[in-house]
């Protein structure tokens, strides 16, 4: 089966309505019918999502991590020192958490849950367990808020020489959706429940990992559906920034304005190519020559089961980002072009995580 006319026009839609509304200046999409500045039906569930994040975009700081002294066969006291350091946080810091490896990262144990001080909110403490034999523990904190969002610092890089990095240790948990995880199957489809979100990074490459509760689903062409998994990067300060979120995704004016390097929507559209044009299956979102596009010059996905894994080439994160940056997301959904007019359907999204790399470890004596 061919993709009709009122499939592309659907698909176009709902990556506009995924993006928020960037690509209805598009000249691609208002020659299938969706002129400048017109909303797609059902991307009013989209914004008021991205209004909500928004409003809740301040994730923890993580201002220090620390170990006492680290004898075999004893508990190794642990501290760590977080809190929202925006005072336009409406959030505060609910739990905090240590995982550490003894085998360089290729397995970390954990969480290990630290206590919050009576005396000083930003002070958690608690106790890693006995370690049996000497040797270097790599260790990092995952501080979680009120709202779900995460911030986690990497204290190792992904070291698997093969695509995806699934058993590596260094993939460490970022925010999942808000609780409970396992949404009704008449709410959120399982096929795009969110369980599980894992963030890693090496020398060139971010990587994610998304997992569902069913499976990363493709979509169907006989029933003119099309399925998107997405997430976007963005620097954290210029997050912190936006006051407006239609002003931060939304161009005005008659030029194409040049795309932000403080952002990057990476989007796994199984079956985006049939519809043609600039559209590939994995990429991250461009605008081209006034049209969308999704650029797979710089990414590569993989899907099997309920995981989806997406590699993103840090070549294009601006400097302030190679190193440390804010996802939003994952994000999933489904267009439909099935009914008498085009539907972006949305389905789950996870909270913020702000992602670190930064190597901690002590020694065991």
């Amino acid at each position: 089966m061919k993709p009709t006319i009122k499939m592309k026009s659907s698909f176009c839609a709902f990556i506009a309505a995924m993006i928020i509304g960037i690509g209805l200046n598009s000249a691609t999409c208002r020659a299938q019918g969706f002129g400048g500045g017109e909303m797609p039906k059902g991307a009013e569930k989209i914004i008021a999502m991205f209004t909500e994040l928004l409003q809740h975009r301040f994730t923890p700081t993580i201002k220090s991590a620390s170990v006492g002294s680290a004898t075999v066969g004893k508990p190794i006291s642990v501290s760590v020192r977080a809190a929202h350091e925006d005072e336009r946080s409406e959030d505060k810091v609910a739990a905090v958490e240590v995982y550490y490896s003894t085998d360089g990262g290729k397995w970390f144990q954990g969480p290990v849950a630290l206590k919050q001080s009576e005396k000083d909110a930003e002070l958690w403490s608690g106790s890693i367990p006995a370690i049996a034999k000497s040797g270097k523990v790599i260790f990092y904190p995952r501080v979680i808020d009120t709202y779900g969002n995460v911030t986690v610092e990497i204290p190792c890089k992904v070291s698997s020489e093969d695509f995806p990095p699934a058993a590596d240790g260094c993939m460490a948990f970022a925010a999942a959706d808000a609780a409970p995880y396992d949404d009704p199957p008449g709410l959120v489809d399982d096929n795009y429940d969110i369980w599980g979100i894992r963030v890693g990074m090496d020398d060139s490459k971010f990587h994610i990992n998304i997992n569902v509760e069913g499976s990363i689903y493709k979509g169907n062409l006989q029933q003119q559906m099309i399925s998107a998994y997405t997430a976007l990067v963005i620097d954290t300060q210029k997050l912190y920034e936006i006051e407006d979120i239609m002003s931060f995704v939304m161009p005005s004016g008659e030029k194409e304005p040049k795309a932000p390097d403080f952002a990057h929507m990476l989007i796994y559209a199984p079956m985006a190519k049939i519809m043609g044009g600039n559209f590939s299956d994995c990429g991250v979102f461009r605008m081209k020559d006034k049209s969308p596009m999704i650029d797979a010059a710089n990414m590569k996905c993989d899907s099997s089961g309920p995981d989806l894994f997406m590699s993103l080439d840090k070549k294009i994160l601006n400097g302030n980002m190679r190193n440390s940056f804010t996802m939003v997301g994952g994000m999933t959904g489904y267009m439909s072009a099935g009914g008498s007019s085009p539907m972006p359907i949305f389905q789950d999204f996870a909270r913020a995580t702000r992602v670190s790399f930064r190597e901690r470890s002590f020694n065991v004596n």
